[in-house]
């Protein structure tokens, strides 16, 4: 299978990434900067972009089979936009290229007011 994994350079991100190769996926991994990973796999793919630039996460989603989004960020007070505005990029991405039908993300129902510009599909 074709996985993309957005967020694989720490952590979560870094452990599923290096599962997924290890049982022979096909990984590519969007991150911000490739020097990351420095281990080059057979079948491991580093592309350089940003969950926030709406083209890199089009232009990197456009051959994959399923999308893992894995991202964090250091605490903070300040607002945070990468969860829901990454998240707009990677749906919108998923509706232009191979994802049709109805989404269920049951895990984040408080943030689905940000989400439902981003989805052409009724969400439950």
């Amino acid at each position: 299978m074709k996985i993309l994994i957005i967020g694989a350079t720490r952590g979560i991100g870094r452990c599923f990434t290096d599962q997924a190769v290890e049982m022979g996926e096909q990984v590519t991994v969007l991150v911000r900067d490739a020097s990351r990973f420095p281990d080059p796999r057979p079948n491991l793919f580093v592309v350089r972009g940003d969950i926030l630039d709406r083209s890199s996460v089009e232009e990197t989603m456009k051959s994959q089979e399923a999308v893992c989004i894995v991202i964090g960020i250091p605490p903070t007070r300040k607002p945070v936009h990468v969860f829901s505005e990454g998240t707009r990029n990677v749906v919108g991405a998923m509706n232009k290229f191979w994802f049709k039908g109805t989404i269920d993300l049951p895990a984040i129902k408080t943030d689905l007011k940000i989400l439902k510009t981003a989805f052409d599909s009724p969400i439950l």
